[in-house]
């Protein structure tokens, strides 16, 4: 499913004007992507417009306008379009964050935001983490512009790199992607009471950050643990789904959910037995279904076959009954011209009888 299909689900502007050509224009109210299927990462047309900065590339795909067939659950609705507006998918390509100062982040930033209500953006993450205050730059473009259209994909992301992952509405992984959470490093330099000031100044807004972005992850014990005694958390794209960091996962060219991932595979990322169980029940009963499908297909192409048997018996009786109606009626008018033609006979046989009496 590409994005186009997702933008299905996402409201459009109320105010278009209807288009005669295409009858009547049916909107979805439905807003974001939680309820329907990830796309995967659609990476055709990558010259449609690429900025880089020294560690990031941005590459941004635009979709035209279009007005395409409605479709609802019973299938296409005749003579009612859904207008798909113009979209830009911005594909943001994360390595590491090395506090940039060159222009190249500051024409990323720029173009990310010009970005309308309609654009999405992508977070592509293969990153060992670094500055914070550039990370805080990302987080605020996204938490600024993109709410609820962001979509995040983990390469692998450490320290910054794991918290930027973090930043998507739906945030997917892939079947060897690794993450790694703890709290900043770094230092000071200049009189002691400025260091004191600066660490404690930058323990104190990184901790609110922790907490703003990560509680959801994280028990509170584990946020300590984390913040005040410099704890790591690795973890694998399982780990990750099983706290809710991950929303989904792509295995060999298929998206799963979370739940969904967790029906199939156990925490070692084997196929579960319940599940082969499971298909084979359900393979089981799809072929019962099709068994009786065919059955009832069978029954009724065989009631079909009988009722026009039937039909041309009636036929052939009809036209036998009629042809015997003709015959009957053919021998009777036969019958009738007879007795005309023997009495026709015998008067005239008479009239010569009477002629020749009376020429005696």
């Amino acid at each position: 499913m590409t994005y186009l299909n997702a933008l299905k689900e996402r409201n459009t502007n109320k105010n278009t004007p209807q288009t005669p050509q295409t009858g009547r224009i049916k909107r979805n109210p439905k807003m974001g992507l939680g309820d329907i299927e990830i796309p995967m990462p659609d990476f055709s047309g990558l010259n449609s417009n690429l900025i880089e900065s020294d560690n990031h590339t941005l590459i941004v795909k635009n979709y035209p306008a279009e007005m395409r067939p409605y479709e609802d659950e019973e299938g296409l609705v005749p003579g009612i379009f859904e207008e798909i507006p113009e979209v830009n998918i911005y594909k943001l390509f994360l390595s590491d964050f090395m506090d940039e100062s060159g222009h190249g982040l500051h024409k990323v930033i720029n173009r990310l935001q010009e970005a309308s209500n309609e654009d999405r953006l992508e977070l592509h993450i293969a990153s060992y983490g670094g500055s914070f205050t550039e990370v805080v730059q990302i987080h605020n473009i996204v938490n600024t512009l993109y709410m609820n259209r962001c979509t995040t994909y983990l390469n692998n992301g450490y320290s910054g790199g794991a918290a930027a992952f973090c930043m998507g509405n739906e945030r997917i992984c892939y079947k060897h992607s690794t993450a790694m959470f703890h709290f900043f490093s770094g230092g000071e330099r200049g009189k002691g009471s400025d260091m004191m000031a600066a660490l404690t100044h930058s323990i104190d807004v990184i901790s609110a950050y922790y907490r703003d972005t990560l509680s959801d992850f994280f028990s509170e014990e584990e946020m300590c643990l984390m913040i005040n005694n410099g704890k790591e958390y690795w973890m694998d794209s399982t780990q990750m789904m099983n706290r809710g960091i991950a929303t989904g996962i792509i295995i060999d060219g298929l998206y799963y959910s979370a739940d969904k991932y967790f029906e199939k595979y156990d925490e070692n990322g084997d196929i579960k037995a319940s599940w082969i169980k499971a298909q084979a029940a359900a393979e089981k009963k799809l072929e019962n279904q099709l068994k009786r499908a065919e059955k009832a297909i069978e029954t009724k192409m065989l009631k079909a076959q009988k009722t026009q048997m039937k039909l041309v018996e009636d036929e052939a009786k009809a036209a036998d009954l009629q042809k015997k109606k003709v015959e009957k009626a053919a021998k009777a008018k036969s019958k009738r011209d007879a007795v005309k033609e023997a009495k026709k006979a015998k008067d005239a046989k008479i009239d010569k009888t009477t002629e020749e009496t009376k020429e005696d």
